[in-house]
């Protein structure tokens, strides 16, 4: 099992990334030995908090697998379908506290207030019930320019909510 709060700690993104996503018995074998502050020992669970870049880069790994033709939506769904992360990578499977998807409805409409403002992409976050949480898929009925400023009211197909402390922003 991955020490995450060690893994955080790297000042290295690309290491990071490869520590986070190594999912080779060999690798991570020689991983292991070589830093084994970023393993826990067995039995240990420890803190679950993922990387955004990691989270970012495993999504773009399953949607450059899944669409090998289709470009656009590797960026899309970088910065959009974190949750495709634990397709490419079971281990990354974020424990999903709130979700919202067609034909069960639309997120309530003081969650879909909350996107405006906020700027298109990874990282976008929603308080409710007085939590934090991040957003870890959502689909909108027209997706807007990753790194653009959300004006206006959004439709949202679908949304996912993590709990915000399984997601490390700024690493």
């Amino acid at each position: 099992m991955r020490n995450w709060k060690n893994i955080l700690q790297l000042p290295d993104t690309r290491t990071r990334i490869a520590v986070a996503l190594t999912t080779d018995p060999e690798i991570l074998a020689c991983y292991r030995r070589g830093f084994p502050n970023l393993f826990l020992k067995e039995g240990d669970s420890g803190t679950f908090c993922v990387p955004l870049s990691a989270l970012m880069a495993a999504a773009e790994d399953y949607s450059r697998a899944t669409y090998p033709n289709y470009p656009k939506a590797w960026n899309q769904d970088r910065n959009f379908r974190l949750g495709f992360a634990a397709e490419a990578y079971p281990h990354l499977r974020l424990p999903v506290a709130f979700q919202w998807t067609e034909p069960n409805g639309h997120p309530p409409a003081d969650v879909t207030a909350q996107i405006v403002g906020q700027r298109a992409g990874a990282g976008m976050s929603i308080t409710l019930a007085g939590a934090q949480y991040r957003v870890v898929d959502i689909a909108f009925l027209e997706t807007p320019e990753i790194g653009m400023i959300i004006n206006g009211l959004p439709i949202i197909e679908s949304l996912s909510l993590v709990k915000a402390e399984y997601i490390a922003l700024d690493k």
